[in-house]
């Protein structure tokens, strides 16, 4: 072996150990007490689509008193596999990850911890994939930083650590990325086009909001290959598209068909500096994807000296991310991909915020997959003429980046919303032959999500249940006259239940969690 040969191998031998350490701290901080807090609505959604049984808990009867308990997601008596993909319904999302996640939980149970770890698996393997286009746009050095930051950033963890599409939206688009950068390198070998093609696909049939990456990453084919690498690249992506078309084509059009009309209450802002708002968040948004979620607009318009000071870090790396990579195309060729992306993923959703006055930019999960962008736009940062400083400003952000991370480990982030409190609450305090009403009368929440939910984290209860939307017939009142007291679950039982059961009334005060409440309702001709 020569000295070079030695010295290369060396260098080699130097990359994989390092690598391999990142994989590993990024596992450490992604498994940690992955199981502990509860599931949210969504990742319980997840399972109930990937179990086979569509959203069935939005097609649950209201209005009709029910005796016996509906296994939701539950693997017992659950249908096989093929009906994850073959289901019609108006569920917004395609069908990749969910199949994924019924196979998944075929071997390891649908238990927290389980669900969630096949997100934690897709989390790991994307920062491999980081690593990957980095070097090849930028060199290793760069790739370490990146890859790093990828690792330990509070945003990839969180997302990680969820029974969700967006681990696997990340893995996938950055996959398609990594395909058409060493197309552009090595060349159009046969399965690299295979390969991008299955991507494409998959890409899009992980998540809707993928289109803005993919159509970024077909203009730049079209902007950087030329004659054959062009074509055939090209052609890839136009077999993805045609494989996508002949798998999915027919339940889109369902979704679409089907899909409801209007804004969600939580996407809606009605406010005249609607325009303002979204900037505010736009410009939190490379803060979130190193640092977790922050209320931006909240922050923006304290007065508190620490708000101010983080007010203007904020700006700093949204001026340092958003804006500086188009201002240094002509320098550095190799950021090209990274700006087009982060117009493909923050540009379109701002621009959908700013026609349809929606905060779709007020959501991380909507933009996460513009982090990989942040992440090499900060990394191949580097101070000209300054050898020492050379990557100074990457390194100051990893470590302020690792150092979120442990606190993060010591001081994890509230479930979003603790529905196994609230089933916690409910078989504490009602009895097994207790009736339990579960009201809610927003549209696109259907009741039959609390009792979803629930249901869950109380597989063995067997207590009659009633779903309602608006006030009972007068049928259904004389049926439930005939009880002694009943269990009313809600965002507001306490105040809604007069007027939604009439003749009933609190006995108690709520039992509050953060994913609703529960009180005691007891019919008024009872004193006390």
């Amino acid at each position: 072996m020569t000295l070079l040969q030695s010295q290369t191998s060396r260098h080699l031998s130097w990359h994989a150990t390092a690598l391999v350490v990142m994989l590993a701290v990024g596992a450490w901080v992604r498994f940690h007490d992955i199981g502990g807090p509860s599931l949210w609505m969504d990742e319980i959604w997840s399972i109930e689509i990937a179990s086979g049984r569509d959203h069935a808990h939005d097609q649950l009867p209201t209005g009709i008193l029910m005796t016996r308990q509906r296994d939701l997601t539950s693997l017992a008596g659950s249908p096989p596999w093929w009906r994850v993909w073959s289901a019609r319904s108006d569920y917004t999302y395609p069908p990749l990850y969910p199949l994924l996640l019924r196979w998944w939980m075929d071997l390891f149970g649908n238990g927290a911890a389980a669900v969630r770890s096949l997100s934690a698996v897709f989390g790991l393997a994307a920062i491999a994939v980081m690593f990957d286009v980095c070097r090849w746009l930028h060199g290793r050095r760069t790739a370490f930083l990146a890859a790093g930051m990828m690792a330990l950033a509070v945003a990839q963890v969180d997302v990680a650590q969820e029974a969700r599409s967006y681990a696997l939206l990340i893995l996938l688009a950055l996959g398609c990325c990594d395909l058409v950068v060493r197309i552009q390198a090595l060349g159009p070998a046969p399965r690299r086009l295979v390969l991008l093609a299955i991507f494409t696909s998959a890409t899009f049939l992980t998540h809707y909001l993928s289109l803005g990456v993919l159509a970024v990453l077909v203009l730049y084919a079209l902007v950087k290959l030329r004659g054959s690498q062009r074509r055939r690249t090209l052609s890839a992506f136009a077999v993805g598209a045609a494989l996508t078309a002949l798998l999915w084509a027919v339940p889109f059009y369902h979704q679409v068909r089907d899909f409801p009309t209007g804004t969600p209450n939580f996407l809606r802002e009605a406010v005249p500096y609607h325009k303002e708002y979204t900037l505010r968040r736009v410009v939190g948004l490379p803060g979130e994807f190193l640092l977790g979620e922050i209320d931006a607009e909240r922050i923006f318009r304290s007065p508190s000296p620490s708000d101010r000071v983080l007010t203007g870090i904020l700006l700093a790396a949204a001026v340092f991310t958003l804006v500086l990579p188009f201002l240094r195309l002509f320098h550095r060729r190799d950021l090209l991909i990274w700006s087009a992306w982060l117009l493909g993923t923050i540009g379109v959703v701002a621009a959908v915020d700013l026609t349809h006055g929606t905060t779709l930019s007020g959501y991380i999960r909507y933009t996460i997959l513009a982090s990989p962008a942040v992440y090499a736009v900060i990394a191949s940062f580097r101070w000209p003429a300054r050898p020492l400083l050379r990557d100074g400003v990457a390194l100051v952000v990893l470590a302020w980046v690792a150092i979120t991370a442990v606190q993060r480990l010591h001081q994890p982030a509230p479930p979003k919303e603790d529905w196994r409190q609230l089933a916690a609450a409910l078989d504490a305090n009602a009895s097994r032959d207790d009736l339990v009403v579960y009201f809610n009368e927003d549209p696109w929440v259907a009741p039959g999500t609390w009792y979803m939910c629930l249901r869950y984290y109380l597989p063995e209860s067997n207590r009659a249940w009633l779903l309602l939307r608006s006030r009972p017939d007068a049928a259904l009142l004389r049926q439930l006259q005939s009880r002694d007291h009943l269990w009313l679950i809600g965002l507001y039982p306490a105040a809604d239940g007069p007027e939604l059961l009439p003749g009933w009334r609190p006995a108690g005060p709520e039992l509050r969690t953060t994913a609703g409440a529960i009180c005691l309702m007891v019919p008024s001709r009872r004193g006390g």
